[in-house]
């Protein structure tokens, strides 16, 4: 793989999540990077994307190698077996995706040589716990594509000086965009067959717009959605609902500090803070620093939901 940074007069900033658990941000000279997929590779200029998740990939020649490594530990014989765990022990962190593929066939006759306890041992010797088999880029903060990246480290200009971090150490990479202070206008889709707040997978739209605590901000939504959760009934963002052959009821678009309700546009800063109500329109400050996050209040998510809200965030 090609080293992907490429130099640029234009600096952005990227927030690293790291394997052992730290959280680095800093500037980068990353203006592209090659994207291999099935169909092809992709120029993808930065500014495009919003994250790249790292996956753990081995390369042809690394699998040919632990290929035979496990043959060899289907041996009787124990000092094959111990030479064979050690080789194994040294090899690059993409044997470990290769090793994933082998633990339930490991016939190993001493387990303390075989195919698990040198996975367990490369996961540990490279601080890995979870991981995925590819890298996966996230454009406009939801189109989400599998593939191959040509990143094999990122350089950092950070506050404690400049850094080289190695892809495998990266859990994922989150480009922050310039920051909105002096005004903007962003508009979103929130899909009812997506963004639901009780979908634990990609409920929340990530806007990438980095807020500070204090700055002001207005959302305004518009449109209807039908919720198959709650019987088919349309909804609009102030909450309102239509059921069927009846009548719309009101929303709670009058009452600026009422809790969410079901179909409301709500959002939050950062991932993990309190949930505020949106509704039609709401001009307001921001209670903390972090990313923007858009959602439609529902405690059920269901697929069949139809429909979608366009929302503006100004800046």
């Amino acid at each position: 793989m090609a080293k992907a940074i490429t130099e640029s007069k234009n600096k952005v900033d990227l927030c690293l999540k790291l394997r052992n658990g730290n959280i680095v941000t800093g500037k980068s000279l990353l203006s592209s990077i090659k994207f291999a997929t099935k169909y092809g590779v992709l120029d993808v200029p930065i500014k495009d994307l919003s994250q790249i998740d790292f996956g753990i990939i081995a390369s042809a020649k690394t699998k040919q190698k632990i290929d035979a490594y496990v043959d060899l530990l289907q041996t009787s014989n124990e000092a094959e077996c111990k030479r064979t765990f050690k080789s194994l022990s040294d090899v690059e962190v993409g044997a470990i995706a290769v090793l994933a593929q082998y633990l339930d066939t490991d016939q190993c006759a001493y387990p303390e040589y075989g195919v698990e306890a040198a996975y367990n041992f490369l996961k540990s010797k490279y601080e890995i716990e979870d991981f995925i088999t590819e890298d996966i880029i996230t454009l406009s903060g939801e189109f989400r594509f599998p593939g191959v990246s040509d990143i094999e480290t990122i350089d950092l200009q950070t506050e404690f000086g400049e850094l080289s971090i190695p892809r495998e150490k990266i859990i994922s990479a989150e480009i922050i965009p310039p920051s909105d202070a002096e005004g903007g206008k962003r508009n979103f889709k929130l899909e009812a067959n997506q963004h639901i707040s009780a979908n634990a997978n990609g409920g929340w739209l990530k806007t990438n717009i980095r807020l500070n605590k204090g700055q002001k901000f207005t959302i305004e939504s518009k449109g209807e959605v039908v919720l198959a959760s709650l019987s088919n009934q349309a909804h609009k963002p102030s909450g309102s609902y239509l059921p069927p052959g009846s009548a719309w009821t009101a929303g709670n678009d009058h009452d600026p500090n009422a809790a969410p309700i079901f179909g409301n546009v709500i959002y939050k800063i950062g991932e993990n803070t309190a949930i505020y109500k949106a509704g039609t329109k709401v001009s307001t400050t921001a209670y903390a620093s972090g990313i923007l996050y858009l959602s439609i209040y529902e405690t059920v998510y269901n697929t069949a939901n139809t429909g979608h809200y366009s929302v503006t965030v100004t800046v």
